[in-house]
């Protein structure tokens, strides 16, 4: 009983602190405007297509909660598990961690309360989701109710999803390689989102009936493979043929004649999934208890048996040093983005940057630009926020003119990274003259960095750019042409000539905050 108590109560303590902050109240927002986005439509980019050479797009209230579910459930993983990145680092940073470890809570009880509070959080999100897709299904069908099973069922096969979210948010804590290197666990998470969906789809090939691997189908965490299947067996009712497309978040639309309406029942009953998904809650309560032996019994102190060196005594040179920030400034921005990566992400990188060189520039532009940059995310995470957490901002204002410098030299190296990154991608359009793909590629690589130094320098925090950036890409993943457009058009044309507004009035942003925040000081 007493371990039960003291999981409740670092759960209720955690809960209490995460929903009164204005940053639940912004992602409740963000949620409610996403499921406005989330409406089918019969044409133009949509959520949710369903072979509408056949079918009519969007014409029941049933298609609401699936294409709200499914759309959502995709978008919740990334920033969900962006947004819940943060609990043990948060006691760690505070001192409350060192304080729980001279009590009795052990360290699995301490992290079976945050899983608690971390799925619990996740749930309130999915809630909102569901009020604002109730909202849109009465805005849209007036007086067309749905049965409790058809409207709720969609979202329930998300929640042990949001269960193992929570617990690998707590590993990428805990495991030593990731505790210090926030944007290297949500750029693993991603890999691990993509890979979860390309199996749930290579699972789902022939009839999209989600009768593949059993492996795909645990480990689904979106829920894709049980809404898809739910998806097929409301098609064969009406045509008595399997489906052929299915697309999220497309533009694809084929036009035809006699179409016929399409009715969801929620999802099929199935003993198969739900021992699934059983499984996958078992999963995460055995990765939370990973965890806690990943996570240290006490944090690395400084050794004091040893006393600190005295300094020598050295001869003041006659002339004046230049000053550091002068020359030295844009390598010591460089070192402190790329340095600190793993054998492993750079390995991962150099295949990245390759399969841009080489692969088919189709695949480049819907695809790889996209991994390249969500793989680039513990990179420019850094940027604007770094001086203010490691409290470098109070040296850097008693040296005249070193924030703005500072800011600067740190964009320049961000846009030197992103350039190379994108250097493939340039280099091939540059020699197919592909005067649309390269002004686009160029223009995308100087926004990040821009977008990545606002958001840091304005927030003080990475978690902004992380998500903001994670849903570009994952965007980007279902857009074609969204990063890298194939030709010159009013949509590109307006989306290129925003983009470098953007990027401009950022930086300019900025340079201001870090220029006001340095004459504040004198």
């Amino acid at each position: 009983m007493k371990t039960l108590r003291a999981v409740w109560g670092v759960a209720k303590a955690d809960f209490r602190e995460r929903v009164r902050k204005f940053s639940f109240l912004a992602f409740c927002a963000l949620a409610i405007f996403l499921t406005f986005w989330f409406i089918p439509r019969s044409t133009g980019f949509t959520a949710l297509s369903i072979d509408p050479s056949v079918f009519i797009q969007g014409s029941d209230p049933s298609w609401v909660p699936m294409s709200s579910a499914m759309c959502g459930s995709m978008l919740l993983s990334l920033f969900g598990f962006a947004y819940v990145k943060n609990a043990v680092r948060r006691d760690r940073e505070t001192g409350v961690l060192s304080l729980l470890r001279t009590s009795p809570t052990k360290r699995a009880a301490y992290l079976f309360g945050k899983l608690i509070s971390s799925t619990l959080t996740l749930f309130c999100l999915l809630a909102v989701t569901m009020a604002g897709s109730f909202l849109v299904m009465e805005i849209r069908f007036p007086g067309r109710f749905l049965s409790p099973w058809d409207f709720f069922t969609p979202f329930l096969c998300v929640m042990p999803g949001l269960v193992f979210i929570s617990a690998f948010a707590l590993l990428m804590e805990c495991a030593p390689l990731f505790r210090q290197r926030g944007g290297l666990a949500i750029a693993l998470f991603v890999c691990l989102d993509i890979t979860s969906i390309s199996l749930s789809v290579s699972a789902a090939t022939g009839d999209i009936s989600g009768t593949g691997s059993r492996f795909a189908s645990v480990f689904d965490f979106n829920g894709y493979l049980w809404m898809i299947e739910s998806i097929s067996a409301a098609a064969r009712s009406v045509t008595g043929e399997p489906l052929t497309q299915v697309s999220v978040f497309s533009d694809y639309h084929v036009k035809g004649t006699h179409l016929k309406p399409l009715v969801f029942h929620g999802l099929i009953p199935s003993v198969s999934y739900l021992t699934d998904k059983l499984i996958l809650i078992a999963v995460s309560l055995l990765i939370t208890i990973l965890a806690a032996a990943l996570l240290p019994k006490a944090e690395k102190a400084i050794s004091r048996s040893k006393p600190a060196p005295v300094p020598s005594r050295t001869k003041i040179p006659s002339r004046a040093a230049v000053p550091v920030y002068r020359f030295g400034l844009f390598h010591s921005e460089l070192h402190m983005m790329l340095g600190t990566q793993s054998v492993f992400w750079w390995l991962c990188a150099a295949g990245l940057w390759i399969a841009c060189l080489f692969s088919p520039m189709k695949i480049v532009r819907n695809t790889l630009v996209a991994l390249v940059f969500a793989w680039l995310v513990p990179v420019f995470s850094r940027m604007g926020c770094l001086e203010h957490q490691s409290g470098m901002t109070a040296v850097l204002r008693t040296i005249p003119g070193a924030m703005p410098r500072q800011a600067l030299s740190c964009w320049d190296a961000g846009a030197s990274i992103s350039l190379i990154a994108m250097l493939p991608v340039l280099a091939r359009t540059l020699c197919a003259a592909d005067w649309a793909g390269f002004l686009s590629a160029f223009i995308f690589a100087l926004f990040v960095p821009s977008l990545s130094l606002f958001l840091g320098e304005w927030t003080k925090s990475n978690r902004a750019f992380e998500i903001l950036l994670l849903i570009l890409c994952f965007l980007a993943l279902n857009v074609q042409g969204l990063l890298v457009v194939d030709q010159f058009s009013v949509s590109s044309g307006l989306r290129m000539t925003v983009t470098i507004l953007l990027t401009g009035v950022m930086l300019f942003l900025s340079l201001c905050k870090r220029l006001a925040s340095q004459k504040a000081c004198t």
